[in-house]
Order: C-alpha cells, then sequence, then structure tokens
C-alpha cells in the first residue's frame, strides 16, 4: 500500500482523498471486545493477554469464552493445531514481498530490549546497508513491529530502533524456546523466572503503546 499507493509515482499520484491510519485496538477497545464476547476476563488477564497479543483483534478473536486465560494461551499458541502455533512465519510472509531482510532486523532487534542502533543491526543482522535495507526498515517502523526514538542528548544519527510488537517478543521468549514440544508450556512456565522477567518488561511496553492515555488519567494530557 505505501509503495504502490502512497507513495505512488504514476497514474495513481496524487489521487488519495483520505489516508485512514488504522491502529491497533488499545486496552479499553479490548476490555470492550472481551465484554461483547462474554470472555469473562479479569482486568489483570486482559493485561496479559494484551502483552502477548497487543492490540490485534484478529488474534483475540481466537480467546474462547469457557476457558481459562492459561488454556487458551496454551492451545493457541502451543498446541499442533493452535491458530497461532505457525503465526510467525505467515505474519511476515503475507505483509511483506520480500521478508527475509525484514526478518533478519527483527532477529536482530529481539536480541537486546532496548534497541539497536542502524549500524549495530547492520553487524549483528550481517546485513550490507543498502536503499533495501532503509526501505525494509522503514516498512517495519510504518507497520508498527519497531519504533525508532532518539535518547536525550543524543543527534537523530544517533537514533534507536526498538523491537514493539508484543506477539514477537512473545514468540522469540516462549515458543521458540518451547522445545520439547508441550502443549501445556504456558501453563508449566507460569511464574517461573523466565515468565516474570517477560511479564515485567512486557508491562513496561505496554505502558509505552499507551503513554497518551497515561498523560490524559494523570491529569497532562495537553
Amino acid at each position: 500500500i505505501i509503495e504502490k499507493i502512497i507513495n505512488n509515482h504514476g497514474g495513481l499520484h496524487n489521487r488519495l482523498t483520505k489516508r485512514i491510519l488504522l491502529q491497533p485496538f488499545t486496552l479499553k477497545e479490548c476490555e470492550e471486545f472481551a465484554q461483547s464476547h462474554t470472555l469473562g476476563m479479569s482486568r489483570m488477564q486482559m493485561m496479559e493477554a494484551y502483552m502477548i497479543m497487543g492490540g490485534i483483534p484478529y488474534y483475540w478473536s481466537f480467546m474462547k469464552k469457557g476457558q481459562s486465560v492459561a488454556q487458551n494461551f496454551d492451545h493457541m499458541f502451543f498446541d499442533e493445531d493452535g491458530e497461532m502455533t505457525r503465526e510467525y512465519d505467515a505474519l511476515y510472509a503475507s505483509l511483506f514481498k520480500n521478508p527475509t531482510i525484514h526478518i533478519s532486523i527483527i532477529q536482530a532487534l529481539a536480541t537486546k530490549k532496548i534497541g539497536l542502533m542502524r549500524d549495530e543491526i547492520l553487524k549483528k543482522a550481517k546485513l550490507k546497508d543498502s536503499g533495501v535495507f532503509s526501505k525494509a526498515l522503514k516498512e517495519l517502523e510504518q507497520c508498527g513491529f519497531i519504533r525508532k526514538y532518539t535518547c536525550i542528548g543524543k543527534e537523530v544519527k544517533d537514533s534507536v530502533y526498538q523491537l514493539m510488537d508484543n506477539y514477537t517478543l512473545f514468540y522469540f521468549q516462549f515458543v521458540m524456546k518451547n522445545n520439547n514440544g508441550d502443549k501445556h508450556f504456558w501453563t508449566t512456565m507460569y511464574n517461573s523466572p523466565l515468565h516474570n522477567t517477560w511479564a515485567g518488561l512486557a508491562f513496561e511496553r505496554v505502558c509505552l503503546q499507551h503513554i497518551e492515555q497515561i498523560k490524559k488519567a494523570l491529569g497532562f494530557g495537553a
């Protein structure tokens, strides 16, 4: 869409009448979704679900009422026929025509929670600095998988790229580490050091994704 329509230099140039930025659901919208589907989730459970799936309605639609959150996640992510078992490969293949570089960037960023600078990504991913790399980096940012930020006192050229997609980070932290094919891996790992470390970092990420709501709640939204 970005290259073929929005940035089109041919017959579609300047033909757009309106742009709609389709954002993931917020926590509040996920709460409304869960209530409308009578999932019976507490706010703590909804927070945990958001830390795993983000605000993607498609993912939330797989949650089944009558099952605990742990039972849902065990089936969705770790059962052989779970809806999310093979989502990682399908996700990037469906969004990008040639996702090899995109995936290499994602894998590099997954190794450092605070992110990497451009040169660090190139080195860790073993990629060449090129227009193709720049395009892939920009596409990942525009799609919300990563964010670009500049630390206080640093220049723009020293910007850091950070992996922000909740599902992708959950995949690297848990799905990839289920070496024995345990169908109850989520239940098994719950409250383990691995789970608790992930939960703290994932909660911080959800806060970053809701900065505007937090500012408004604290009374300095303007």
